[in-house]
């Protein structure tokens, strides 16, 4: 199990370490890494999303209502934690007490969650990711 996580997270991190170091040497200029990231946030990542959610037979779609519940439950509950602890134990306003509550229970999904989960659980792992990355 450790190899197959190692050789699914490696080129991960690869291509991170990649994209660092195109970005100090100055390969893109900022016009080329606003254009990549549209691309990328606005067309392909909901693009792919869908076309999983679309091929999805309709009782495996129902099938996933447990885990869409879990999830829900998790990040709301996770926001509501953090809203708490920001507020009355470190005393912030309320703006910052829900942004830290944002920042901590808002999954990255669907940006690590297609070659990672791919990788390891297999295509059907995309339903999965549309589910996070909706209640999100």
């Amino acid at each position: 199990m450790i190899l197959t996580a190692t050789t699914v997270v490696l080129p991960v991190f690869f291509v991170l370490a990649l994209g660092y170091f195109a970005g100090r040497a100055r390969k893109f200029d900022p016009d080329q890494v606003a254009g990549l990231s549209e691309l990328v946030l606005d067309y392909a990542l909901p693009a792919m999303l869908f076309v999983a959610t679309v091929q999805t037979p309709r009782e495996r779609l129902l099938s996933e209502g447990a885990y869409a519940l879990a999830l829900l439950i998790a990040i709301v509950g996770l926001f509501l934690v953090v809203v708490f602890v920001s507020t009355r134990i470190l005393h912030h306003s309320l703006g910052e007490a829900a942004l830290q509550a944002n920042l901590a229970s808002y999954p990255s999904v669907a940006f690590f969650g297609p070659p990672i989960f791919q990788g390891l659980f297999g295509a059907s792992s995309l339903l999965s990711i549309a589910f996070a990355a909706t209640l999100s």
